[in-house]
């Protein structure tokens, strides 16, 4: 089988051009097809860490607002726990309940330092005081039910009720034997936490 010159010349060129098509392939394609899947990789691997930062402060946000929210629960029950001066709380606090000639307080006791009592509670900061006063034996049950429900830190621990003198039938003289939570300062707490990150 003879080829002749013409078909020589035309196998040459196309085996020439098949030749430099897979050169340049190999030399120029190849690599920048590599590094074009290299780089969609790496930015692939970026966009999935920017949704996960992206989630994690969403995350972050959700969390300061639940803590912004604690902080005002806290700050509003801690506002029903004695603080502060444990004296003028007790007085200033009690005497709001007084309605006169039916309910009348006559003496507060200086609180001091007490147990809570209760199981599970021995580091709780808690404050005993003795109130006493005159009033009308209803108007206590309605002072006592208003208290606990005003105030939950506070229980009573004793109730004592005799004849008023001079002795009447409308009112009775009491003494009432009361405990209550004690506020810790956040402030201290906050502080200290604060230096101890510095």
């Amino acid at each position: 089988m003879n080829i002749d010159t013409l078909t020589k010349k035309k196998l040459l060129i196309g085996l020439t051009t098949l030749t430099a098509c897979y050169a340049s392939w190999t030399l120029f394609t190849a690599p920048a097809v590599a590094r074009v899947a290299a780089v969609q990789e790496v930015l692939a691997k970026a966009q999935s860490e920017l949704a996960s930062t992206e989630r994690k402060a969403g995350d972050v946000s959700r969390l300061e607002d639940d803590l912004l929210k604690l902080r005002t629960q806290l700050d509003e029950a801690s506002e029903r726990l004695i603080n502060g001066d444990k004296y003028l709380w007790v007085i200033r606090n009690l005497a709001k309940y007084q309605v006169p000639q039916l309910l009348e307080f006559t003496d507060f006791d200086q609180p001091v330092e007490s147990l809570w009592g209760l199981p599970g509670a021995s580091n709780l900061e808690a404050a005993t005081f003795l109130v006493r006063g005159v009033g009308k034996y209803e108007e206590l049950g309605k002072f006592t039910a208003a208290l606990e429900n005003d105030y939950p830190g506070l229980r009573f621990r004793a109730i004592t009720i005799s004849p008023n003198e001079p002795v009447t039938e409308e009112k009775v003289a009491f003494t009432l034997e009361i405990i209550g939570l004690v506020s810790p300062d956040r402030r201290e707490e906050t502080d200290s936490k604060f230096a101890a990150k510095d």
